[in-house]
């Protein structure tokens, strides 16, 4: 993970649980999106879906982590950050592993 915006960022690796699409994870993340320019309160965690990897890198820093990955629909949110505060977030995928 590269932190290009130089304000240092989380990331989420999100599991679909089965019967569920990534459509859902996009609602929830546009919510989100929403409720944070509103600021207002967060969804929090879908229920929908397992968190199954975090990683953290700071400002203008490289990082990594690795995230063992079994079969199933993925979505990877990102958590930029503007100093000690969180300035959005945005959503990846779907990632669909066999």
């Amino acid at each position: 993970m590269v932190d290009e915006a130089k304000g240092g960022f989380a990331l989420d690796f999100w599991l679909l649980d089965k019967g569920h699409s990534y459509d859902e994870l996009v609602n929830h993340i546009k919510e989100e999106q929403r409720r944070f320019a509103a600021h207002e309160p967060e969804l929090g965690y879908p229920t929908f879906a397992s968190l199954v990897g975090h990683g953290e890198v700071a400002a203008g820093a490289i990082g990594s982590v690795n995230v063992t990955l079994s079969a199933g629909t993925y979505g990877f949110v990102c958590m930029p950050f503007s100093g000690n505060e969180q300035s959005g977030i945005y959503l990846a995928g779907p990632l669909t592993v066999g």
